[in-house]
This record gives structure tokens, sequence and C-alpha cells, in this order.
């Protein structure tokens, strides 16, 4: 995915969930920029970086894991492995 391709996509979900971009704007910086530093991590380790189906899962699954604190059973390994990494991020984000 290309850096415009996941700020577009982040926001649609953001108009989804009847979000402001002013008020979505700083988690929102703070997912494409994880999501950029993971797409570099794939690349890298000479991996494909994720497509558009696949962050929008790992949004699906973020959602998940924030309301019912555990993962999905099943997930691909490159969807958790974002999922942490946001998860982590927005944790520090938030108690920082």
């Amino acid at each position: 995915m290309e850096t415009k391709e996941i700020e577009d996509l982040f926001e649609r979900l953001a108009k989804q969930y009847g979000v402001s971009p002013e008020e979505s704007k700083p988690i929102f910086t703070l997912l494409v920029k994880t999501t950029l530093k993971y797409r570099d991590m794939l690349i890298a380790r000479g991996e494909k970086p994720l497509t558009v189906e696949e962050t929008r899962a790992a949004l699906d699954e973020l959602l998940h894991v924030m309301d019912k604190k555990s993962f999905s059973p099943n997930i691909s390994p490159r969807i958790h492995e974002l999922v942490q990494l946001w998860h982590d991020e927005v944790k520090l984000f938030v108690y920082n």
C-alpha cells in the first residue's frame, strides 16, 4: 500500500464512525505512521507490503482487540503483528 492509500483508508474509517477529521487526526496520524513503518519492515524482510484488504482486516481486528481484550483466533501472522504494533503505539499515546 502506498501512503495515500493508507491515509484514504483511515479517513474513510473516521467518516464511517462519524468522527470529525480534527478529532481523529492525532490517532489516525499515529496509525498511519505505524502502518508505514510496518510496511517498510515487511519490505526489509523481503515480504510484500500488506494489501488494502489486509489493512482493513487489521483495522477490524484492532477494534475487536480493543473491545474483547484478545485476538481473534486464526488471524494471519501479518495482521496480528500490525495490530500488536498499533495496540502498543495507541497505549503509549494514551498513557503518555
